[in-house]
């Protein structure tokens, strides 16, 4: 069976499909980044965060039981995990910096790009996750 063509005037023979809004994604910087893994925190404020050594059903079932340390342990300097509290899904990238600027007294256009490269090597590692910013209503 074929498929059918739906026309949108309602003649037949006047094949034509709806027309298809494109809208461009968001800037990064306007991003809401959202933590994926646990993490746990240390003295002084400082993060450790649990990356998962296996990732698959099999191996979590067949492998993690096995291991002593399940979890590989990334620890966060004072910056990083300043970042890392901030990306619970409220704040964007370009929001996080701000804080960052404040926080620890630096330039917002030095504190957005060094936010940008941390939550993007962040995102690499599966991390991070993101969500679109929230349109006002």
């Amino acid at each position: 069976m074929g498929a059918v063509a739906v026309s949108l005037r309602g003649g037949r023979g006047h094949a034509r499909t709806a027309p298809h809004t494109v809208t461009a994604p968001p800037p990064f910087e306007d991003l809401v980044p959202i933590r994926r893994h646990r993490s746990e925190d240390r003295d002084g404020g400082l993060v450790t965060v649990l990356v998962p050594k296996f990732t698959s059903r099999f191996a979590r079932r067949w492998f993690v039981p096995l291991l002593a340390k399940p979890d590989m342990r990334v620890h966060l300097d004072p910056l990083g995990s300043f970042v890392w509290h901030q990306c619970d899904g409220a704040a964007s990238v370009r929001r996080i910096a701000g804080l960052v600027a404040e926080r620890f007294g630096r330039d917002t256009d030095d504190a957005l790009r060094q936010v940008v490269r941390f939550v993007r090597k962040l995102a690499r590692e599966e991390s991070l996750t993101f969500h679109a910013p929230r349109t006002p209503a």
